[in-house]
């Protein structure tokens, strides 16, 4: 009799590339319970040892989309471009950076650099905290709970509604619910005094429209962005055209990620 069915050997394969020997179990196990509606309504937190690439405990919810973030960031290395394109980064900003996972990666594989990492939900900020409490310690990591929009306010947050593979909140305008406050790239890159961005990475369910509003002087001390565009963002955003007007070229256009690097060095 087979102790264990093809998927089961599929994922204990895969993540033990990725995880601890006891984490891959835990992992599994706690994903086997849930595809038989064993964990519905499960609550607290899993914390799982990544060894590839090489981060540390990492603590995910056991309810919720953070599985499939984990499997987009680690497993899938949707960040990898924009790590092959850079070789050395000093100054990291993380728009939407959730509960962490791309900033932890971009702190392992830039060993001195400074990372700014923007979350507006209250309860993804929370456990990005925790995730990157070492960091912080370190002197290298600021977190912030703060939204990115083309001018500085107050919004709220849409709940997402369940049905989504990822539990994606956005930004609604004159909404009810969870109040964020908004900031201009133009004023978080004066507050956190970085002399340039080596590495822009954004992740920001549909506010990338309003991120290329407005003045885009901002874009003169980025070096290299990593953007995830979310229905027609990328076309309403006019992204491809303030590339090329701002000295960019868009190096890699994968379905997750595009990337784009600065012809020249970025401008203090």
């Amino acid at each position: 009799m087979r102790l264990l069915n093809s998927w089961s050997w599929q994922f204990l394969r895969q993540w033990r590339a990725h995880l601890s020997t006891w984490s891959t179990l835990r992992f599994w196990f706690h994903e086997r319970r849930r595809a038989k509606g064993k964990a519905q309504g499960e609550q607290g937190l899993m914390c799982l040892s990544v060894t590839c690439p090489a981060i540390g405990d990492v603590y995910i919810r056991k309810t919720g989309s953070d599985e499939n973030t984990l499997s987009e960031v680690v497993l899938n290395g949707v960040y990898n471009e924009v790590i092959q394109a850079v070789s050395e980064a000093n100054y990291v900003i993380d728009l939407g950076a959730n509960i962490g996972l791309a900033t932890l990666i971009f702190a392992e594989r830039y060993k001195k650099c400074h990372i700014v990492a923007l979350e507006p939900d209250e309860r993804n900020f929370e456990l990005l905290e925790r995730n990157v409490e070492p960091l912080v310690r370190e002197g290298r990591c600021r977190a912030l709970q703060r939204a990115i929009w083309d001018e500085s306010t107050t919004l709220s947050l849409a709940v997402p509604s369940g049905d989504e593979r990822f539990d994606a909140v956005r930004i609604v305008p004159g909404g009810e619910g969870q109040q964020v406050s908004t900031i201009t790239m133009g004023n978080l890159l004066a507050d956190i005094a970085f002399p340039r961005v080596d590495i822009l990475k954004v992740d920001i369910e549909g506010a990338e429209v309003q991120l290329f509003a407005g003045d885009l002087a901002w874009l003169n001390r980025i070096r290299a962005i990593a953007i995830e565009f979310h229905g027609d963002s990328r076309e309403a955003s006019r992204f491809d055209h303030v590339m090329q007007d701002r000295g960019f070229k868009v190096v890699s256009s994968q379905r997750h990620t595009v990337v784009a690097l600065r012809r020249d060095p970025p401008t203090p």
